[in-house]
């Protein structure tokens, strides 16, 4: 497992940012609807998941929108999970018109009824890669769950597979997965001998008794920042974390972090909809411009996060493609998500996993 080279810092690939303000500004006024204006009433209300993705989701969506249109954007880091979206519906004050969430949970709540449609009129669904467009949401960006291994805690050798991670007599010290299931489930099949190509549909019982034959070493990280600390801290020798945590951690140990997109998970995130917003009409316009490329290069020239708009890996260089999780030869690595299954089958995977490592 070989050591990536550091992406452009934030903040150095901006010089683009004249031509949105332009350019960009000119689309998205021209998506209007004859007779639409939006700079009086309420701002558009987006629930997200954290201080540092808002300050790029402004910069690059939020900012753009409202010079093109007036109207205000207020992102809000609420952490809107499948449950916080169906407890605000219910309640009938749906008070956020927008959702960063999962393509799994765009389907999943869509069937549920918790969801606006995406009017394709106004979304263009060629700009996502295919199969990231559903009925009930749209990719806005991406990410990849990859084993980070801690190289300080290794002698000679060092992990490089799924076997290995399960391997504490070889290479021993912690492990970590995500709290909430994705991707552990993945991981331990592969081990235990599922083709890659074959994980799908997941054999929730078998990946578990893998899981349970570390479960002395095994240790869960809640968020972000959790999976990125356990690393830096040595807490954990290997970790299947976020790919962009990953990144960050290998920076700020000067490269003793190491990982890569090896037999990684690729996942869209998705915007939706809640049902019930005041501004749905709105809604649809702001989903519409944060599909602009060079937009989307922007949040991944802050956050690292992958690209939904194949033509936003135009703008980068060599080097950045290296690190976004999207790109051919990267993809060509990993296993993608199936969104569907996780639709089906979401709440039963997950109390079955929590009920095991309670």
């Amino acid at each position: 497992m070989s050591s990536f080279i550091k992406p452009i810092k934030p903040g150095l690939q901006m010089s683009r940012r004249g031509f949105l303000n332009t350019a960009g500004t000119a689309s998205a006024l021209a998506m209007m609807r004859p007779g639409m204006s939006m700079a009086s009433g309420n701002p558009l209300v987006i629930g997200t998941f954290g201080t540092e993705s808002n300050i790029w989701f402004d910069k690059a969506w939020a900012k753009p929108f409202t010079a093109a249109t007036g109207k205000e954007v207020v992102l809000e880091g609420v952490n809107p999970l499948d449950g916080k979206i169906i407890a605000m519906v219910e309640s009938g004050k749906t008070v956020w018109d927008l959702c960063d969430s999962d393509g799994y949970s765009a389907i999943r709540l869509g069937r549920m009824g918790y969801l606006e449609e995406i009017d394709y009129s106004v979304v263009d669904k060629s700009k996502v890669r295919e199969g990231w467009a559903w009925q009930h949401g749209i990719a806005n960006h991406s990410y990849s769950y990859v084993r980070a291994v801690d190289t300080r805690q290794f002698d000679g050798d060092q992990p490089k597979t799924w076997g290995d991670f399960f391997d504490t007599k070889t290479f021993p010290g912690k492990r970590s997965v995500w709290r909430y299931m994705v991707g552990a489930l993945e991981g331990a099949l592969m081990a235990d001998g599922v083709p890659a190509d074959q994980l799908y549909p997941l054999d929730i019982k078998r990946a578990i008794a893998k899981l349970k034959t570390i479960e002395d070493d095994l240790i869960f990280w809640n968020n972000g920042a959790d999976a990125f600390q356990q690393l830096v801290d040595s807490e954990v020798a290997i970790g299947f974390v976020w790919h962009n945590r990953a990144l960050r951690a290998n920076e700020a140990t000067n490269g003793a972090i190491s990982w890569d997109f090896d037999q990684g998970l690729f996942c869209p995130a998705s915007w939706v909809m809640p049902k019930g917003g005041s501004q749905p009409e709105v809604a649809q316009q702001f989903i519409a411009s944060s599909l602009v490329p060079e937009r989307q290069k922007i949040v991944f020239d802050g956050l690292a996060s992958g690209t939904t708009n194949p033509a936003a890996e135009t703008l980068m260089s060599a080097q950045e493609k290296l690190v976004n999780p999207g790109t051919t030869k990267n993809l060509g690595m990993q296993i993608q998500r199936d969104e569907y299954w996780y639709a089906d089958n979401y709440d039963d995977a997950l109390n079955a996993f929590l009920d095991s490592f309670s």
